[in-house]
């Protein structure tokens, strides 16, 4: 008799344990996660410069990067540059840029880099869209 007595106390300890789980992670969910629509953006751009302004013994590199708002049938592009006194401060831009689309609400999801030192760098981007149910 006291095996069974224990086998139900311990089958219920299991199913309150189950269910207190399951309420825990379905609070956690996103509220509305259902139909969520995104937008995506990339920043692309090479962490070495090998751009130049200036004069002999005077140089300053050009540090840029491309951000790309894509769209289902186009890429609105928008450009930021900025010098730099070394070619290995091409990244800069990149910064700029990726610190852009974090304070308009962009989450990174990706970043890829080419092959090689001064191969481009692609990070890719994305927010739920404005008004989106």
């Amino acid at each position: 008799m006291r095996i069974h007595v224990r086998a139900l106390q311990a089958g219920a300890m299991l199913i309150g344990g189950i269910l207190l789980i399951a309420t825990v992670v379905r609070s956690q969910a996103p509220a509305g996660s259902a139909g969520q629509v995104w937008e995506y953006s990339s920043v692309s751009g090479r962490p070495i410069s090998n751009q130049t302004t200036g004069t002999p013994g005077k140089y300053q590199y050009i540090s840029s990067a491309t951000i790309c708002y894509a769209s289902p049938m186009d890429c609105r592009i928008e450009t930021v540059s900025t010098t730099v006194a070394s070619p290995n401060g091409g990244g800069r831009a990149l910064m700029m840029a990726t610190a852009k689309l974090g304070e308009d609400g962009w989450e990174l999801t990706a970043a890829v880099e080419g092959k090689g030192d001064v191969s481009d760098r692609v990070l890719y981007f994305r927010r739920l869209k404005s008004g989106a149910k």
